[in-house]
């Protein structure tokens, strides 16, 4: 008798050890009767392959939606906290708001959401709270202060002291949470919209990549900061690698020496082909006193270059060359677009109007 006891026991034990490394999340929307949820989870450990994987799906109802998870089932290599993202989304309303979602190993969360008539009106963004843990708390506290800061330079444009207070921020959350991948994801997205050097989000960057640190997001954020400084770099520059109709294979190298007019285009492009004449008159006033111009194809399709550069025969250079490593490297879309370059394949200017860079041009000819 007394064995069975023990056994029971013993088997209790086992059970609360088991419940126990469940975290228990509650998502409450008072404002919203039905809507579809999905919780994702990146996986950044392999930072060449990133990928986003459904980690639970489902539906509120009369403004709730419950779910255990055991972070352990997810990613066993996450020691205490597993960052998620939860979107909801109302088709009938036709919103969706995405949220980070800091799960605690073995500790529940609840997520609070109001004000979502106003942010369904443009009035303003919906009002985020979390609980349940202090872990939890601590980074309602933390988004909360950010998003006041977010608010400034919105308001602002370029504020370098809400940058800086955000800055802070991070690096005080991260400081106590060490596994979180918030600060650096806010921090990230930050970094895509900035440009200049002396930006506290750029100096911050700058410092961190100069160190060591297990947090797979902060080696992450530094290689995205390292990937901005070398395509700002190389935007500055003339920087291609093209070949033209016959398959002869040239370089940016092949074409230093002399002021540049650099001409991207598609010949699928209605406003692309309009382009050309405005292209020849330049070439026909400019190139006399030594402007030397190059437009190259960045068709999607290299055949339809091809067939129309075999019936076509422009009296200056053409070429072609990958669209997407251009746009990517010059940040540009609409095509045509013109891009002038120094002697030194150093960019002066770029436009999508030709006549917005006559002024450099005569300048520098002269």
């Amino acid at each position: 008798m007394i064995k069975h006891k023990i056994f029971a026991l013993l088997l209790m034990i086992i059970v609360l050890a088991s419940c126990s490394k469940q975290s228990e999340i509650s998502i409450n929307i008072p404002e919203l009767s039905e809507a579809e949820v999905v919780v994702t989870y990146a996986d950044l450990h392999d930072l060449d392959n990133i990928t986003e994987f459904e980690v639970k799906k489902g539906q509120i109802k009369s403004g709730r939606f419950s779910f255990s998870l055991s972070v352990d089932s997810i990613d066993k290599r996450v020691e205490k906290y597993l960052d998620c993202t939860v979107n909801i989304l109302n088709k009938e309303k036709r919103f969706m708001i995405s949220l980070p979602l800091p799960i605690e190993k073995s500790k529940n969360l609840v997520l609070t959401i109001t004000g979502l008539k106003e942010y369904i009106n443009g009035v303003s963004p919906v009002k985020v709270s979390y609980g349940g843990s202090k872990s939890a708390e601590d980074f309602s506290n933390f988004l909360n202060n950010v998003n006041k800061q977010l608010a400034k330079i919105r308001l602002q444009n370029e504020d370098n002291k809400a940058y800086s207070q955000i800055v802070s921020l991070c690096e005080d959350f991260s400081k106590q949470y060490k596994e979180s991948a918030f600060p650096y994801t806010i921090i990230m997205s930050l970094l895509a919209n900035i440009d200049t050097e002396d930006n506290p989000i750029m100096k911050y960057c700058e410092k961190i990549s100069t160190q060591t640190s297990d947090n797979q997001w902060q080696n992450y954020c530094i290689l995205r900061y390292k990937n901005k400084i070398l395509k700002q770099v190389s935007s500055k520059v003339m920087l291609f690698n093209a070949e033209d109709y016959q398959g002869n294979r040239y370089t940016n190298n092949d074409f230093l020496g002399k002021i540049t007019l650099l001409h991207f285009w598609s010949v699928k492009g209605v406003n692309c082909l309009a382009s050309l004449k405005d292209v020849k008159q330049f070439y026909e006033k400019y190139s006399p006193k030594g402007l030397q111009v190059l437009s190259i194809s960045i068709d999607p399709l290299p055949n339809d270059w091809l067939k129309w550069s075999k019936e076509n025969n422009l009296q200056w250079t053409s070429l072609f060359a990958n669209g997407e490593v251009i746009t990517n490297r010059y940040s540009f879309n609409d095509i045509p677009m013109y891009m002038l370059f120094d002697k030194e394949g150093k960019l002066i200017n770029k436009s999508n109007n030709l006549s917005d860079l006559i002024p450099q041009v005569e300048s520098n000819l002269e």
